[in-house]
């Protein structure tokens, strides 16, 4: 291989369960209560920890949603403006 040459590496595109969806978008919302019950108690620690925890969470749906990709059409946009 030469010097200025990458590796090109497919990374496998996984669909994930709606249910497991739910179940880390169920996870969030008790995370969000118990982060505004510390604000509510002025609670630094749990705070944090709570937040932390909501980070993770969230990167993991961000995981495993799958992105759709964009609807290709035969003509350019700006064919028909132009026409």
């Amino acid at each position: 291989m030469a010097k200025g040459e990458k590796k090109k590496i497919e990374k496998k595109k996984t669909e994930v369960a709606a249910e497991e969806k739910k179940g880390l978008k169920a996870k969030l919302k008790e995370f969000k209560g118990e982060r505004d019950a510390a604000l509510a108690g002025k609670d630094k620690k749990k705070v944090r920890l709570a937040r932390r925890k909501m980070k993770k969470i969230n990167l993991q749906l961000k995981r495993v949603t799958v992105k759709a990709e964009p609807n290709k059409t035969d003509e350019p946009k700006g064919e028909e403006a132009a026409g």
